[in-house]
């Protein structure tokens, strides 16, 4: 990990980095990895870096306040029509959270650098992955 931040700190504009906060490992057992959108602690200090490792994923980057009134609105909807959970979870996977949402395609041993409005204003997670049929899991 020193050799990473090491790494991060010698790029142009990142020599002012504060002293490294935290540090989260998300790991993928299976096919499919969900990490529901959140925003992480305002004690992380400015800046956010997601470090792929072993493999691509797509980072959903969602605008908080909308997302929250989307999802009570969602709750409301599938409690309503008495679906469950997993009716929501496919909507989302196959529909995003929000219309404004951004994907960022994060290849294997890319560095994905959230600050500003990027870190506090708008959510980060993925969505549950949709089968392609054809095309291994």
């Amino acid at each position: 990990i020193r050799e990473v931040v090491a790494k991060v700190r010698s790029l142009p504009g990142m020599g002012k980095l504060g002293e490294l906060r935290d540090v989260t490992i998300n790991y993928r057992h299976s096919t499919f990895l969900r990490l529901d959108p959140h925003l992480d602690p305002a004690a992380d200090g400015e800046h956010v870096f997601i470090l792929g490792l072993g493999s691509d994923t797509v980072l959903t980057l969602a605008p908080q306040r909308l997302l929250t009134l989307m999802q009570a609105m969602r709750h409301v909807w599938f409690a309503v029509t008495l679906s469950d959970e997993r009716d929501e979870v496919r909507y989302e996977a196959e529909n995003s959270w929000t219309p404004f949402d951004i994907d960022v395609l994060a290849r294997a041993r890319t560095l994905v650098h959230l600050s500003g409005l990027a870190r506090h204003e708008w959510t980060h997670g993925t969505r549950l992955g949709v089968p392609m049929e054809g095309r291994p899991g």
